[in-house]
């Protein structure tokens, strides 16, 4: 810092740093601090008879002391020319912060599957002043599966200067909402994992990561699905002729489980069923029986066997689709649509037709009759 003497010139400046608890710096980090101010010389540069800069410790002879984070420490200095005259002392305070601050994601959290991304948050721990030096930045990047990092318009190699997207600093949290980001990933046609890192510098400078590599570690990934499953009857097959039993009706239902990144995984899948006779009058079955001349939906609740992450086995269940069901003489529909963790809803169902006929042909002899034997 600069000093000034315009007459007899400059002597020396000095200065004393106290803890805030009454104890004053003794020069070197072996003494500490003590009772009682102390003046320590300073090192002085530039003309003594005009504009000085001085430094401490400089070639003084003590050393910095170990500053204690978290202690507001109060610095005084003041001048003193070659007649004697001392300046009146100038001081100024600091909380030494130390600490790097910390900073978590939240939400999405951990492996989290999401229909569509909207927004990112999470905690902070960095008091803030006097306490600390308080929260300055809150970053966020985030990565595709292809190891690219989002810049604010589309996913691209790391780049330091625009692959950390400012999120906004609350009281104790962050946030980062980032449109362009949702459209991005809402495009997509299968499911996939993304990540989040998070970066975070408080007013002091101290920062939890550095921008100079993309990062690695602390990885929150989320994956984002917003694809519906698939799910199809086989059995009866379609545009078969059954004579024997119908139940259970038997299919399959997938949600993207061969993708690298798999669906949330199957909740459920529902029938319709349908009865149609010779005039075409359709009926729909509501649980009970064919009554129901309007369409009842998929109202049918079936058993899923495996994992819900896997190609699942469908089977309906005899409570709600018994055998009887299936009378003689009809021809029947049976559409199934599928639901997985997220709700995503199975759009293109598809249907299989069938007719139950378990009546036996009859035959009779019209030549030779019975006569001309």
């Amino acid at each position: 810092s600069p000093a000034t003497q315009d007459k007899s010139a400059l002597a020396r400046v000095e200065l004393s740093i106290s803890d805030g608890g009454g104890n004053y710096y003794q020069g070197s980090q072996a003494g500490g601090f003590s009772p009682g101010e102390l003046w320590r010389p300073t090192e002085l540069a530039g003309a003594v008879d005009g504009i000085v800069n001085w430094q401490y410790p400089g070639a003084t002879g003590d050393q910095i002391p170990l500053w204690q984070h978290g202690v507001q420490f109060t610095v005084r200095t003041r001048a003193v020319d070659r007649t004697g005259n001392i300046e009146i002392p100038q001081s100024f305070a600091f909380r030494y912060d130390a600490e790097i601050p910390t900073t978590t994601v939240s939400a999405p959290f951990n492996a989290q599957y999401i229909i569509a991304f909207s927004s990112a948050s999470g905690p902070f721990e960095e008091p803030a002043p006097p306490s600390e030096s308080g929260m300055s930045v809150v970053a966020v990047a985030v990565k595709d599966p292809l190891g690219n990092f989002w810049n604010g318009a589309a996913f691209d190699a790391y780049n330091a200067g625009v692959s950390w997207r400012p999120a906004a600093i609350h009281s104790s949290s962050w946030s980062l909402v980032d449109n362009a980001l949702a459209v991005n990933l809402a495009a997509q046609s299968v499911p996939k994992t993304y990540t989040l890192y998070m970066r975070g510098v408080d007013g002091a400078g101290n920062e939890n990561r550095s921008t100079a590599l993309a990062p690695v570690t602390g990885a929150s990934p989320f994956q984002v699905d917003s694809s519906s499953p698939v799910s199809k009857a086989t059995a009866p097959a379609d545009g078969g002729f059954i004579r024997g039993v119908v139940t259970p009706i038997a299919g399959t239902a997938d949600d993207q489980s061969l993708n690298p990144t798999p669906g949330a995984g199957m909740n459920e899948v529902r029938l319709k069923a349908v009865r149609i006779d010779s005039v075409n009058d359709r009926r729909y079955w509501n649980g009970n029986d064919w009554t129901a001349t309007v369409d009842q939906g998929f109202n049918l609740p079936t058993t899923l066997v495996g994992g819900a992450q896997s190609i699942v086995e469908v089977k309906s269940q005899g409570a709600s689709l018994p055998e009887s069901a299936f009378p003689n003489g009809y021809r029947y529909e049976l559409t199934a649509r599928g639901v997985d963790l997220l709700g995503n809803t199975e759009g293109g169902v598809t249907t299989v037709s069938f007719i139950v006929d378990k009546s036996t042909p009859t035959t009779t002899v019209l030549r030779p009759g019975a006569a001309s034997l």
